[in-house]
């Protein structure tokens, strides 16, 4: 379930916003870190994000393939975000599957001024796709609420903090917070870096938290494009072991 719930939080994830260039603004990323962050999707603009984890865990390694999330700007403050199921798998034990799909919003609150950060929120929810290892039986909530602060030197701070109601093995539903922090440093104008911590801390249903630190590069090939990498480690004896990825966004 842990794995599972890790690979559902890195498909979500985003750096810490990127400074601005000359030309038209870049394009905000909600990946590849856990830390969603606070702008939107300009409306009309479509936006489109994916890539591949891998994950090492209880004598198992895990792929995950796809990450698609579709965001896209209906509003001054809003989008709508859509992603879909990827396609899981364990090479040692052979088992594959589909992961769940998600829908959800993302509405921006407050902008950032004077020392208030920025805040938005995110109400979504997975949906069941498939029956599989990977995804759940029923839908599972999750409200965000996320904040950002740009900092001196171009550096830029963010966090979330979340609360989800999962499935667990058994079919009982847990209360699940969860927080992360997330701080971005520009290494060049098209290139940055991003370190982070977040954790799981699930009440209820004999569920364990989980503690994490992931670190990562972005990429800015133009205003509309980004790739990026990551990789992280598990820091406690009930996460998994270590992950690592890759992946893009694009806007259209």
């Amino acid at each position: 379930m842990i794995h599972v719930l890790l690979i559902a939080a890195l498909q979500n994830a985003q750096p810490p916003e990127a400074p601005a260039a000359e030309g038209p603004e870049p394009l905000v990323t909600d990946r590849p870190d856990v830390t969603e962050s606070t702008p939107t999707i300009p409306a009309g603009r479509v936006q489109l994000e994916g890539g591949y984890t891998c994950t090492a865990g209880e004598d198992l390694l895990g792929h995950n393939v796809g990450e698609l999330l579709f965001r896209v700007g209906v509003g001054d403050r809003l989008e709508l975000r859509l992603g879909a199921a990827s396609l899981a798998f364990d090479t040692d034990g052979g088992v594959s599957g589909a992961t769940d799909a998600s829908i959800g919003v993302k509405l921006r609150l407050l902008e950032e001024k004077g020392p208030r950060p920025a805040f938005s929120i995110i109400l979504q929810s997975s949906v069941p796709v498939h029956d599989s290892d990977f995804g759940g039986a029923e839908p599972e909530p999750e409200f965000k609420l996320l904040w950002s602060k740009d900092l001196p030197r171009g550096l830029s701070l963010a966090g979330n903090i979340n609360a989800a109601a999962p499935v667990a093995d058994d079919g009982g539903r847990y209360f699940e917070p969860a927080v992360s922090v997330s701080l971005g440093v520009p290494l060049a104008d098209r290139l940055g870096l991003f370190v982070e911590y977040f954790a799981f801390v699930p009440i209820g249903n004999h569920e364990t938290s989980t503690h994490y630190a992931n670190a990562g590069l972005t990429f800015l090939i133009s205003p509309d494009l980004q790739f990026d990498i990551r990789a992280g480690a598990g820091l406690n004896d009930h996460a998994d072991d270590f992950f690592a990825g890759a992946g893009f966004a694009v806007r259209f």
